[in-house]
């Protein structure tokens, strides 16, 4: 499916949800969270895709090449409204 994201956003294949669907969904959580908890910390957990659609969207990066920022497990991240925090690009490997 990462291959898929990377050319259309808008892709509903392998019966998942599409980057912009993940960006809207995220969008509207982090709206509400902010409304609610305003100058806090939050600290968000969820399934990696999801995170690093979130991160990329928040950045101003292309979400579509979210799949390129893979998380390790256990990774903890800032949220930035910034491309300064996300980590350099790892080059999708099938093996």
């Amino acid at each position: 499916v990462w291959p898929a994201d990377m050319k259309d956003a808008t892709c509903k294949g392998y019966d998942v949800e599409s980057v912009d669907e993940a960006c809207q969904r995220v969008k509207e959580v982090i709206e509400s969270l902010e409304k609610r908890h305003s100058g806090k910390d939050i600290v968000l957990t969820s399934h990696a895709d999801t995170l690093q659609i979130l991160q990329t969207y928040m950045a101003g990066v292309d979400p579509r090449t979210f799949s390129s920022f893979r998380f390790k497990n256990g990774e903890v991240r800032p949220l930035l409204l910034t491309d300064e925090a996300m980590p350099a690009p790892s080059p999708l490997t099938y093996a």
